[in-house]
């Protein structure tokens, strides 16, 4: 019995020759254009500068899901954190923490001298939607410029990722 003669159940779909080279580089295309829900989407945010006081400054750091979405157990989310000059703000050289909906917001002191710098926040998240159905990779960076004066009022810095889905 050859292939066209064999039956076929209900659900299978037969392509012609060169279709399915066609729906792999359609799935492609949206892959890399961000428009498939599991497509990882890498996004670079610079968050307006903030300034804060010398000394002990408080670091808080914020991930927001769209709602009706959960952080997914199943894959694990990832917070890693530096500063472009650890003169200025100190952060550990190998700060990372995962990221669960219990552990957020993440919040540390960080010893701040005078000076300027950029903290830097990249995340890993895996989001699902509530029912679980559909679910979400994404990549940022968050970037968070610093200037620490003397004459600044306050020792809190914050930074803010509001994710969004396609």
């Amino acid at each position: 019995m050859g292939p066209e003669e064999m039956p076929m159940p209900p659900s299978t779909i037969l392509l012609r020759p060169g279709a399915a080279a066609a729906i792999l580089v359609l799935a492609c295309l949206a892959a890399v254009l961000g428009l498939c829900p599991t497509a990882g989407a890498a996004d670079v945010i610079t968050l307006p500068p903030q300034t804060v006081a010398p000394g002990q400054v408080h670091l808080t750091v914020k991930v927001v899901l769209p709602p009706g979405h959960k952080f997914n157990p199943e894959a694990p989310s990832s917070l890693r954190l530096s500063s472009q000059d650890q003169k200025v703000l100190k952060v550990k050289k190998t700060f990372a923490k995962s990221l669960t909906a219990a552990n957020l917001p993440v919040k540390l002191k960080v010893p701040a001298k005078p000076g300027q710098t950029t903290l830097q926040a990249e995340l890993k998240l895996n989001f699902c939607n509530d029912q679980g159905g559909l679910c979400f990779m994404r990549d940022a960076t968050v970037e968070l410029p610093v200037q620490v004066a003397k004459d600044a009022p306050g020792k809190v810095l914050e930074i803010l990722y509001e994710v969004k889905v396609p």
